[in-house]
């Protein structure tokens, strides 16, 4: 009686895929579950945001009710002011107040020289208090400075309404946190998005 070699091959590689299967399954870590992908459907923009910034989610605000989004937010005035340095630093300050207003008057090296006014859009006012208040501008230091001398500084002020103080932080040489960073960014952004027309004298 005659052994089949081919027989004898297939045994032995089926031998050690098992014994590999076997030591793969002993060594191994269990597989991770993949990420559960959120369907827009139960995406919730709101969650978690006050109820006086769910009009920046809502697609729209009636006109009877404008009146009241803009009385509802925290803050009537936010004002950026951009110093000179010892080159070429644009030199401007920007304010916007809680109905809509807006002003500017660019200085020295500013990409506007003079006084002009304009209008913010709710939106984007709205979207800027929320900023100071997601990234608690208000709980941190007053003061953020560089141990330079030739830089700019960034002064943001922000007046609150149920107090009506005005709280003033500084940032000489771009020393503060990059949430300040990114509100004093937001106020240029929206500035640049502003139809200014300019104040005759």
């Amino acid at each position: 009686m005659s052994f089949n070699p081919t027989i004898k091959i297939e045994l032995h590689v089926s031998a050690i895929l098992l014994a590999a299967l076997l030591v793969t399954g002993c060594n191994s870590e269990p597989p991770k579950p993949r990420p559960t992908a959120i369907s827009p459907r139960d995406y919730d923009p709101t969650s978690g945001v006050p109820d006086r910034y769910h009009f920046l989610y809502s697609g729209g605000i009636g006109y009877d009710e404008l009146g009241s989004v803009w009385k509802g937010l925290p803050y009537t005035k936010i004002e950026l002011e951009r110093t000179e340095c010892y080159g070429t630093c644009p030199s401007y300050v920007v304010t916007f107040d809680a109905d809509g207003t807006a002003k500017y008057n660019g200085r020295k090296y500013a990409a506007r020289s003079g006084v002009f006014d304009g209008e913010v859009e709710i939106w984007d006012f709205g979207q800027i208090c929320w900023m100071i208040d997601r990234f608690k501008v208000l709980d941190g230091p007053r003061d953020y400075s560089a141990n330079w001398t030739d830089s700019a500084t960034a002064i943001v002020r922000i007046t609150i309404r149920e107090t009506n103080d005005t709280i003033e932080i500084s940032d000489y040489g771009g020393q503060g946190p990059v949430e300040l960073w990114a509100v004093l960014n937001a106020m240029d952004a929206v500035s640049s998005r502003v139809e200014w027309a300019p104040v005759l004298e």
